[in-house]
């Protein structure tokens, strides 16, 4: 129930800041004022369906979980890989034995982060 009253009082409020923004170009205010309209009409079918809300809420929050969980446990594993070079030095394609330094792997740009740390273990720039 309350689902739905947010996505109406969030349609109103994009459906009016649509037209009431000078700063926007035309596309912009027609894609909020589609958004605006959408978040109005799915609001009004949550509040009138309130088992189908419920129901569709439960499955989103379902496969959120399974892919923050498979998202975590890749994360953990380019983790796992980076602190196995920590542990001992290593000794890379030509390059030097670097003694490994503190380096912090967030969620977000994982693969690139994971290189960027294999890269600084093994002492290559980018260049």
């Amino acid at each position: 129930m309350l689902f739905g009253i947010q996505l109406i009082v969030m349609g109103i409020f994009r459906f009016a800041g649509a037209f009431a923004s000078e700063d926007l170009t035309g596309g912009t205010r027609a894609l909020l004022a589609v958004l605006g309209v959408l978040s109005l009409i799915i609001g009004l079918y949550a509040v009138r369906h309130v088992l189908i809300t419920l129901h569709a809420l439960a499955l989103l929050l379902g496969i959120l979980w399974i892919v923050s969980g498979l998202a975590d446990r890749n994360l953990r594993l380019g983790v796992r890989h980076c602190l196995a070079h920590r542990l001992r030095r290593c000794r890379c394609q030509g390059g030097p034995n670097v003694q490994a330094t503190e380096y912090s792997v967030s969620a977000a740009g994982t693969r690139g982060r994971l290189a960027a740390c294999r890269n600084r273990l093994c002492g290559r720039r980018h260049g």
